[in-house]
């Protein structure tokens, strides 16, 4: 959520800002990317408010302040557990009450970290819309974010049907200090400007995230 060049860099992904260009969708990792060369169980639902497509699914219990399941929440509504925040343009997310919110690795994105030490993590954050196709600015990030690189390995980049103008999910795998990392964003067009939320653990702990991750989809807006 960039500019045209970079486009959608609002993402920050991993350790590096994501930014964003276009690709074919393939279902397979861009030219000269790297792909996961072990095989994961992959344990990712959405929110039964939305519509996907080639979706896989199962979800799991979050640790910390978040119950074992996902709370009935609606957008804009809060639940037990979790706090209403707002971020760079405008975004507003619903995150669990006890992470506690730094500033994102650019001006445009905020952060929100686990506070069990297990390394998860949200990202939410906005930039005006650039001059392309958002899927074309989101699928830009596995050319040019060095961050995600090693071990690359895309699990789906998809528009999908919400009550937002126009949605992007993009989940996938990538190696980060030997181990293997789980990452989704979730990426939206309203009023001028490219929204994300984003949510990455190691793949080892992704079920954990799910509810926390159920939640922030379905309650972030502007819609």
């Amino acid at each position: 959520m960039i500019a045209a060049g970079a486009a959608t860099a609002v993402f920050i992904g991993v350790a590096t800002v994501v930014a964003v260009t276009a690709i074919a969708d393939s279902g397979k990792p861009a030219a000269g990317q790297a792909t996961g060369s072990a095989s994961v169980a992959i344990t990712t639902s959405y929110p039964d408010a939305y519509t996907t497509t080639d979706t896989t699914t199962e979800s799991a219990p979050v640790s910390t302040t978040t119950s074992s399941e996902t709370p009935t929440v609606t957008t804009g509504s809060v639940p037990a557990g979790y706090r209403k925040v707002e971020g760079p343009a405008g975004v507003e997310v619903t995150i669990p009450a006890g992470w506690p919110v730094k500033s994102g690795t650019i001006p445009s994105n905020n952060q929100a970290d686990a506070p069990d030490g297990s390394g998860s993590f949200l990202r939410y954050g906005g930039t005006p819309t650039p001059s392309m196709p958002l899927r074309e600015a989101v699928a830009e990030n596995e050319t040019s974010n060095s961050g995600i690189r090693a071990g690359y390995q895309r699990l789906r980049l998809d528009y999908v049907s919400t009550e937002a103008n126009e949605t992007v999910v993009w989940e996938f795998l990538f190696t980060k200090n030997g181990e293997q990392r789980h990452s989704l964003g979730w990426f939206w067009r309203k009023n001028g400007y490219d929204y994300v939320v984003y949510a990455s653990a190691k793949a080892s702990r992704w079920d954990e995230l799910q509810p926390v991750l159920d939640v922030l989809t379905r309650t972030a807006g502007p819609r």
